[in-house]
């Protein structure tokens, strides 16, 4: 048996103590982000083998920000990559601080490409523009290029893949919005026809969604309940893949509306060769399926 342990992190909008918390289905707790990191870090299973941060990294592009969460993260002992959320793409003539903040010779770094030998499987991420008022996912092409297994992609991403928003929608919660060129990303990724694994944040939801060969993993928020840190384990034997998700909240939130919250914090997926099943609760029909 191959396996692989994950750590992920997303929605982390890092600001100094005392910024006031915005309102999102819940509020998103600014002043408490960089203890809820402190938190989640101490949280992380021991074993994990990478951890994964999926954007928002910080609520505003501020480099002293950046900075200090890399420092943080370049305490572990294991390699953290690190992707842009909408939060961290700056506007038109503003410095990337994200991408200064990594740019230094460290085993924290920006996601393009990353080889898994011990699972025979790529984690893979593209570009985030800023396209008008949206934004658009870049680079798709160019990431997938860069494979070296046929047999079992991770694709990092803060935007999902397959949109849920019909699914918020009826559930009355506010849904964050998927990129302009979503449709194109996951046709690209259907094309490959093994099996993906899409690794997504932004919603602040935890959530799945499956869709011919695409599973796809939202992770609930750090700065805003469930405040999840969360692994993921990915075992195969032969063409069976087995996805094992855990979802730990670091924190609670006593007062207000419950998080939105659709999977349960321990959640199993299969492939079985052909297609992905959900084992144990009833998954979130995309569009197309």
């Amino acid at each position: 048996m191959k396996s692989f342990k994950l750590g992920v992190l997303t929605d982390l909008h890092l600001a100094p103590p005392r910024s006031p918390s915005a309102e999102f289905n819940r509020p998103v707790e600014r002043g408490r982000s960089r203890e809820l990191l402190d938190a989640a870090l101490q949280t992380m299973d021991s074993d994990i083998e990478a951890l994964l941060v999926l954007g928002d990294f910080a609520d505003r592009p501020v480099v002293d920000e950046y900075a200090r969460a890399v420092q943080r993260f370049g305490m572990l002992d294991v390699p953290v990559y690190v992707i842009p959320g909408n939060h961290d793409v700056p506007r038109s003539g503003e410095k990337d601080s994200l991408s200064a903040a990594l740019s230094g010779p460290r085993h924290v770094q920006q996601l393009h490409a990353q080889g898994i030998p011990g699972l025979d499987a790529d984690l893979l991420a593209g570009g985030l523009v800023r396209e008008g008022e949206g934004f658009r996912m870049t680079r798709c092409d160019e990431a997938l290029s860069r494979r070296t297994s046929r047999t079992l992609t991770l694709w990092a991403t803060h935007f999902p893949v397959l949109s849920t928003a019909d699914e918020i929608a009826r559930r009355g919660w506010e849904y964050a919005g998927d990129a302009g060129n979503h449709d194109f990303v996951r046709a690209s990724l259907t094309a490959l026809e093994t099996p993906v694994i899409a690794l997504t944040g932004h919603l602040h939801i935890r959530s799945h969604a499956i869709s011919s060969n695409i599973l796809q993993l939202t992770h609930g928020a750090l700065a805003e309940a469930p405040h999840d840190a969360t692994t993921v384990t990915i075992e195969r034997v032969a063409d069976r893949i087995t996805v094992r998700r855990t979802a730990r909240p670091v924190a609670q939130t006593l007062t207000g509306p419950a998080a939105a919250v659709i999977d349960a914090c321990d959640t199993t997926f299969v492939w079985d060769g052909s297609r992905w099943s959900d084992q144990g609760s009833a998954p979130y029909r995309s569009e197309g399926r």
